[in-house]
């Protein structure tokens, strides 16, 4: 018995093998699967958004191994295999990535055409998001509330210029005044309705909240 058993642990590595690939890890070890960025804004039908998706196995690590993608809305934004979204008329999208059996959260797709003159900011352009000036602290900002934002690379901002975040940045609002401190345009913003900062646009998601913890 003791001459088959290094003969039976070879034959069950190569089993091993086989069932689970020798490029990647058997598909159960996913257990999560992030997509960046978690939102984002397009303005014009043919403008693509290059998205990413990693999967993490249980100890927050990344794993190596096929994605898929899908859109809940082709029609308006669709997505390809590599991730790639593209704008095809005004509307709204859940894009989700999948590897494993294992879904990722949406990140969620507006195609939108922004007021004449609006200034749309990347994340990499916003350095800081200041708190509510004018709302009780645990009062939920709304219209009217203003706050401060961090600009680097904008050198000015007309008074009521529309500004709006292009990507996950939490900022949008009309400006009200605009100074240079340092290296950045600190700009102050008033929160407006979805009419004074878009001429127009579309908004139909239906969100499944299971799988969060509310």
């Amino acid at each position: 018995m003791h001459r088959m058993f290094p003969r039976l642990m070879m034959l069950w590595f190569l089993i091993t093998v086989v069932a689970c690939g020798s490029g990647s890890p058997p598909a159960s070890t996913v257990r999560r699967v992030v997509i960046t960025p978690g939102t984002f804004l397009l303005t014009t039908a043919g403008q693509t958004r290059q998205l990413t998706a990693v999967a993490y196995d249980a100890q927050g690590q990344p794993v190596q191994t096929p994605l898929s993608w899908s859109s809940t809305a082709a029609a308006q934004l669709s997505v390809d295999a590599g991730g790639q979204v593209t704008a095809h008329s005004l509307g709204s999208a859940q894009i989700v990535a999948e590897a494993g059996g294992v879904r990722s959260a949406p990140a969620f797709a507006v195609v939108a055409q922004p007021r004449p003159g609006a200034l749309l900011v990347t994340d990499a352009e916003v350095l800081r998001i200041g708190p509510p000036l004018n709302r009780p602290a645990g009062v939920y900002p709304g219209v009217g509330t203003r706050y401060e934002v961090n600009l680097s690379g904008v050198s000015d901002v007309p008074v009521g210029t529309a500004v709006l975040a292009a990507e996950t940045a939490a900022v949008a609002g009309k400006v009200v005044s605009s100074r240079v401190e340092g290296a950045s345009l600190v700009v102050l913003l008033e929160q407006v309705p979805l009419p004074a900062l878009f001429d127009r646009y579309h908004l139909d998601w239906t969100i499944d909240l299971s799988p969060y913890d509310i």
